[in-house]
């Protein structure tokens, strides 16, 4: 070591660390976030892996957070709204090929099998995608298995889906394989860490009166299972629930919410107490006297609009029950919109309450919302589910003999497919349209990504439109009149102001000749003459 790093390392000049040591504010900082002072003592963090968390904790969450979209309405809720805005009717493929004959019977032959995609036959591809929304927002993982199938079977393509919900795969389940295999949390890994094959249970385990016998567990190939999850650290084998971040808060507040309202419930059942004296200032053991439901007679006295006549010896005090307070809006919002930012749904989609939203602020929450979803579409959906789907029905199809491709065509037909979303419905439609019109007309958007981003496919739109139109003239409907362009003020009559005339004028529609009107006196500065 040299003086210079004798130096460095006695002063720290050329380290991060110095700056530290220079600067009091960042030790502090850094002092009170890694120290246990007081109010950090309870603060124990876990160093384990996300991998080891999903393990040891996985199958607890998902009963709780299964739990959770049963009896809590705000979990229900936010479920729906997750998969209708991650799949809505389903995200559909649209072929890209060059060869039009080929792409409109792939594309027919697509929309054929989708009907049948599902092995127990009630569900199509789209409510298999909704399905898997739903587990993945539960349970925040599900699996596919592609099953082929024979020709007896009569299907348009010899392949069907079979969903398989989290369970079936122990998460506890670890042991070694020979000398490079292991298997991990139900998963069998080889030497490069690539996925080889799924350890299922062959029954649902929690099924207890489907089926009877000793549960075991069933090898199936990596290459024909399709695991969806969100991966959000590296490493990471299995999914977690998306109710996680707010599962505590939103079972507390449940339970006190409910807690209030039976405590109301309660208080609202008594309306008042009936006080009698005794005599001798001791109470009688007499028994009350009961009507013929077994009642006590105070209480089958009160009724309704009824006139109780008090004996005596009777006083009566009505009931007061304490109000849950002015305060009781303010804590139900704050908490339901820290539930809201922990799922990641917006607060309006989750309470369905838009007293406090006007369309400033919808759209904000609106659009930060569907940069979310569009990352789990592209991200999760289309890359794990939807186009290992698409590959594995082009080879079925063409194994089969329903379609007719060479090596170079298949590969070609997996490659060129766009995958359309559901659109997004507009939060203001006028003023959505007149900005995509606007875009569309400065050529800084493609009309083909208007279409794609309102769930359709450009050449069906197109192909639509040049078939309406051919049946329009055929039928003799005239066309409708263009709208005036974004920005434009256009005359009563439709026309453009600003358009160049393009023909000889009409004299019908030419003013009336008058009198020459008299020249306007200029203002501004004027020169006497002396």
């Amino acid at each position: 070591m040299g003086w210079r790093g004798w130096m460095d390392r006695v002063w720290g000049i050329r380290t991060g660390e110095a700056d530290v040591r220079r600067s009091p504010k960042a030790r502090a900082a850094l002092h009170d976030a890694a120290a246990g002072a007081r109010r950090l003592k309870d603060w124990h963090p876990t160093d384990a892996d996300i991998s080891s968390i999903a393990t040891a904790s996985g199958d607890t969450l998902v009963r709780r957070a299964r739990d959770l979209v049963l009896a809590n309405p705000y979990a229900a809720n936010a479920k729906e709204e997750f998969s209708a805005a991650l799949v809505g009717t389903g995200i559909r493929p649209a072929s890209t090929l060059a060869d039009e004959a080929l792409q409109a019977h792939v594309m027919q032959l697509w929309s054929t099998w989708c009907e049948v995609a599902e092995e127990q036959g009630s569900l199509s591809l789209y409510g298999v995608m909704d399905l898997v929304a739903g587990a993945l927002f539960e349970a925040g993982e599900v699996f596919i298995r592609l099953r082929p199938r024979r020709p007896d079977d009569r299907l348009p393509v010899p392949l069907q889906l079979q969903v398989l919900e989290s369970e079936y795969l122990d998460r506890s389940y670890s042991a070694p394989v020979g000398a490079v295999r292991r298997i991990r949390a139900g998963i069998e890994f080889g030497a490069l860490g690539e996925r080889l094959a799924y350890h299922f249970w062959r029954n649902h385990p929690g099924d207890k009166i489907g089926w009877l016998g000793t549960q075991e567990r069933v090898r199936v190939p990596a290459e024909t299972v399709l695991h969806v999850f969100d991966v959000r650290r590296p490493s990471q084998l299995r999914g977690l629930p998306m109710l996680t971040p707010g599962m505590v808060r939103m079972r507390i507040f449940d339970s006190y919410d409910d807690a209030e309202l039976e405590r109301k419930r309660t208080a609202a059942l008594v309306a008042g107490f009936v006080t009698k004296s005794t005599e001798g200032g001791f109470w009688t053991n007499e028994t009350e006297a009961t009507d013929d439901e077994g009642l006590p007679e105070a209480t089958a006295r009160w009724s309704p609009g009824t006139i109780v006549e008090l004996l005596p010896d009777e006083s009566i005090e009505f009931s007061a029950p304490v109000d849950v307070g002015a305060t009781y809006e303010t804590f139900q919002y704050r908490n339901l919109l820290a539930i809201a930012a922990a799922i990641g749904i917006p607060y309006a989609n989750l309470t369905g309450d838009v007293r406090q939203a006007n369309y400033s602020s919808l759209r904000a929450a609106l659009v930060q919302f569907r940069r979310r979803v569009d990352r789990l579409q592209t991200k999760v959906m289309v890359h794990q589910f939807c186009r290992p789907i698409w590959a594995r029905f082009i080879d079925a199809a063409i194994l089969s003999g329903a379609l007719t491709a060479s090596a170079a065509q298949a590969e070609e037909l997996k490659a060129k497919v766009l995958w359309i979303p559901p659109k997004w419905e507009w939060v203001d439609p006028l003023k959505d349209r007149q900005a995509e019109q606007l875009a569309v007309d400065m050529r800084v958007k493609a009309r083909s990504q208007v279409i794609i981003q309102e769930g359709g496919d450009p050449e069906q739109v197109d192909q639509q439109i040049a078939a309406d139109q051919a049946r329009a003239e055929r039928l003799g409907i005239a066309a409708a009149e263009a709208p005036a362009a974004v920005g434009a003020e256009a005359r009563p009559d439709g026309s453009d102001p600003d358009a160049a005339p393009d023909g000889p004028s009409d004299p019908a529609r030419e003013p009336a000749p008058g009198p020459a009107p008299e020249p306007t006196p200029k203002r501004g500065r004027q020169t006497r003459v002396r």
